[in-house]
């Protein structure tokens, strides 16, 4: 047992004060707050206060099912968690962040070597794809992990007079989202998951940037990047098949990446692909490698099973 000295709803003083490891990159209140904002899910992260320490869960409120409270950490790809070095306090500490909260709890972290140790049942197996660049440069990434394909596919895009174009305002917002659009069209969706509004909610956080490229002044591709705790996270991307030929993409993700490694970022993040093995494999070809892991969940058997159900068949 421990002892809990205080526990409450977070708020952006307690944030301040801890600094989030890799592990924890989007444990910023900012980004918590913003992400609320671009969902309409709301902000509920917890602050627990035990042996003079803080401990902060970030957590927005969904529906499960359209009817019951559940707190995630976190939805659309992103992953939260308690930065916590012990399996016996990660899940005292959880037992009382669920009793405060009064609902259900889904925790999901791929960097996370502890959650998997503390004995969660799995809603289901997930996985993403990540470059790992330790001290290497980026011709030494570009000569050693790069596929040999790529390689040619992306001195092709740089003989193609592709220019890129980059930011976090509206405007560059509008340019992305009509290609995304056609996107989306293009693997058969009537619309598309997310509204303009999701995206401007954005707008202008330093954390939050849109890269284009394109090709005699039209935009060809573009992809959305989350940049924080020394990470780029491949948040959206959007590509006009039309315009392949040039080999855009490839192009933009390599000088993306070189950026990263230059910025002395820890590692690149493509996300997750879903079902798409196309998808999958582009990835790859950057030399990312598949990490999965478990999603967990703290509640209800019977909502368990449910939702469960649902995120096999998605």
């Amino acid at each position: 047992m421990i002892n809990i000295e205080n526990i409450h709803y977070s708020c952006g003083d307690d944030y301040c004060d801890s600094p989030a490891p890799g592990s924890r990159a989007f444990s910023n209140w900012d980004f918590i707050e913003t992400l609320s904002k671009a969902t309409g899910y709301k902000n509920i992260s917890v602050t627990i206060e035990t042996g003079g320490k803080k401990y902060i869960l970030p957590l927005l409120e969904l529906k499960a099912l359209g009817l019951y409270p559940l707190a995630f950490s976190l939805p659309l790809g992103l992953y939260g968690g308690i930065d916590v070095s012990e399996a016996e306090l990660y899940i005292e500490l959880m037992k009382h962040i669920k009793k405060f909260l009064g609902s259900a709890i889904v925790l999901q972290n791929p960097f996370d070597t502890v959650l998997p140790q503390i004995n969660l049942s799995s809603l289901f197996r997930a996985y993403t794809h990540v470059v790992e660049f330790g001290n290497a440069t980026y011709e030494d990434v570009f000569k050693t992990i790069f596929d040999a394909k790529l390689r040619n596919q992306i001195r092709k895009g740089e003989k193609s007079n592709l220019t890129i174009r980059e930011g976090n305002d509206e405007d560059i917002i509008n340019a992305f989202y009509e290609l995304y659009i056609l996107t989306n069209k293009r693997w058969g969706e009537r619309h598309t998951k997310y509204s303009i509004d999701f995206f401007t909610a954005f707008a202008g956080k330093p954390y939050f940037e849109i890269k284009l490229s394109l090709f005699e002044g039209k935009v060809v591709s573009a992809i959305v990047l989350l940049k924080l705790s020394g990470q780029y996270l491949y948040w959206f991307g959007a590509l006009n098949k039309d315009y392949g030929e040039y080999c855009p993409n490839h192009f933009l993700l390599s000088r993306t990446i070189r950026e990263a490694i230059e910025t002395r970022a820890e590692f690149f993040n493509f996300g997750a692909s879903g079902k798409l093995i196309d998808v999958k494999k582009f990835k790859e070809s950057f030399g990312a490698k598949e990490i999965s892991y478990d999603i967990y969940f703290m509640g209800n058997p019977i909502t368990r099973y449910a939702l469960a159900t649902i995120m096999r068949r998605q």
